[in-house]
């Protein structure tokens, strides 16, 4: 989620019908298909939405397999499914990011689908600083690796996806030309600060030539973005 996303106009759209989640989402605990069910029933959208956290996920464990960094797993499913609800209209608060208030409101789902008590501190600590404009250093593992995968999905084929997305959804992408210069805002400032080591690194270099090559063959066949 961008800064300028901190709360956004449109109500989230709800699915027609609930799906099973993939396979590849483990919900092997009561809480967790609790949490989930939450998700997918309150936080959809296209860019920001369950998909994305579900991508947060797998990323986050992936980069933390990489780096060999011991991680909770509890914690990082937990954030990685509520770190953006805070900027659904539902529970958004005016003045503040949508990162400090999906912190704060987290327990709202977490206490009622009986995670541990203990964790959610350690999510809510995930969640504060998962954006790549935070100004404060992830102060755990967990939240390292939640920040990086946040980070990643802005960039590459997925992150162009998410924000072309959003034109004429949202008023800052209007057009499809707005989007596009939206996309290589991003591509230029959400690998910036990346704090879980030298995988990340790498990823976000790859992601970053997919952004470019993209974006050099737009400018080509829109006639350098005048008729996009």
């Amino acid at each position: 989620m961008c800064t300028i996303h901190a709360q956004h106009a449109r109500p989230a759209l709800r699915p027609k019908a609930a799906q099973p989640p993939p396979a590849d989402i483990p919900l092997d605990q009561p809480w967790k298909e609790t949490v989930y069910d939450f998700a997918r029933d309150h936080l959809q959208h296209s860019a920001w939405g369950l998909h994305h956290s579900e991508r947060d996920y797998l990323l986050s464990m992936e980069i933390a397999r990489r780096s060999n960094l011991s991680v909770d797993s509890d914690v990082l499913f937990a954030a990685s499914m509520l770190h953006d609800m805070g900027g659904f209209p539902e529970f958004a608060k005016t003045g503040v990011d949508h990162a400090e208030r999906s912190a704060e409101v987290c327990d709202q789902v977490l206490r009622p689908a009986g995670f541990p008590e203990d964790k959610i501190e350690p999510v809510r600590q995930a969640i504060r600083t998962h954006s790549y404009y935070s100004k404060d250093i992830p102060q755990t593992p967990e939240a390292a690796v939640l920040h990086d995968a946040d980070c990643l999905d802005f960039l590459g084929a997925v992150g162009v996806a998410r924000i072309l997305s959003l034109t004429e959804r949202e008023p800052f992408t209007p057009t499809l030309e707005s989007a596009v210069k939206l996309a290589e805002n991003l591509k230029n400032t959400a690998g910036q600060t990346l704090y879980s080591g030298e995988f990340a690194r790498n990823t976000a270099t790859t992601r970053i030539n997919e952004m470019d090559a993209f974006l050099t063959q737009l400018d080509q066949e829109s006639f350098g973005r005048r008729h996009l």
